[in-house]
């Protein structure tokens, strides 16, 4: 009688679990046409000459403007994002984007 029991519960678990909302962080792919109308090139990203800091938020995007200007990009716009990917607290690190 237990493992009637057992079974009922452990079939319970597995249908609860496989009917659970799907994780949030799943990405949304969207396909952009080929076509020439649509044609462009994909964007370039790097993390700016320098590393770990603690100082990038006065100098972050005049280092990634630089840079892209320096690796002769030519971009629309120049994206900046300052985080903090394996540095220690209070450390960071500048990521560039040239929008193409």
């Amino acid at each position: 009688m237990q493992s009637k029991a057992l079974i009922l519960l452990l079939t319970g678990l597995v249908a609860a679990v496989s009917g659970a909302a799907a994780p949030a962080n799943e990405v949304e792919i969207i396909e952009e046409s080929t076509g020439p109308l649509n044609a462009r090139q994909a964007d370039i990203t790097w993390q700016a000459t320098g590393g770990c800091k603690t100082d990038w938020a006065n100098r972050c995007n005049a280092a990634c403007r630089g840079e892209a200007s320096q690796r002769s990009y030519s971009c629309t716009s120049i994206k900046s994002r300052i985080w903090r990917q394996s540095c220690v607290f209070g450390w960071s690190v500048c990521d560039c984007t040239c929008v193409r």
